[in-house]
């Protein structure tokens, strides 16, 4: 219950955050489960947190918390996740300081969303694999 009234009084109502865990070092969370939670809240509700950075000894990847309504596409590649969103200054700043992995992260939205579409098509008419439309 106290949780609830905080976040009804910090108007943190209608977020969510994303967040990645490296299986590496997971056993930490079991450690020490009240740092892992604190740090987890801190990321979900401090304004001030820095999300180019881990949380929880490097265990924990916070993305940006973002309003329901602020539609993202999180791509997983190698050792990361990292969000794409055409209007965020994060997708920016990474086209403009690193345009091969932005591509290379394109390519991979791309790849993933083709093969997404054969699967809809499928749904529609999975005799043939071909839309009704």
């Amino acid at each position: 219950m106290v949780f609830v009234k905080n976040v009804i009084k910090n108007n943190i109502m209608g977020y969510l955050t994303t967040f990645t865990i490296y299986n590496d070092d997971c056993d930490l969370v079991k450690k020490y489960p009240k740092e892992f939670a604190e740090n987890i809240y801190d990321a979900c509700c401090n304004p001030n947190i820095e999300y180019k950075s881990n949380v929880f000894h490097g265990v924990v990847i916070p993305q940006k918390t973002r309003h329901a309504d602020d539609h993202t596409v999180y791509v997983h590649a190698g050792n990361t996740v990292v969000s794409m969103n055409p209007y965020s200054d994060e997708t920016l700043n990474m086209l403009k300081n690193n345009p091969e992995f932005f591509k290379k992260l394109v390519d991979i939205m791309e790849s993933q969303t083709k093969e997404l579409k054969k699967l809809l098509l499928l749904t529609k008419n999975p005799k043939n694999g071909k839309s009704r439309t």
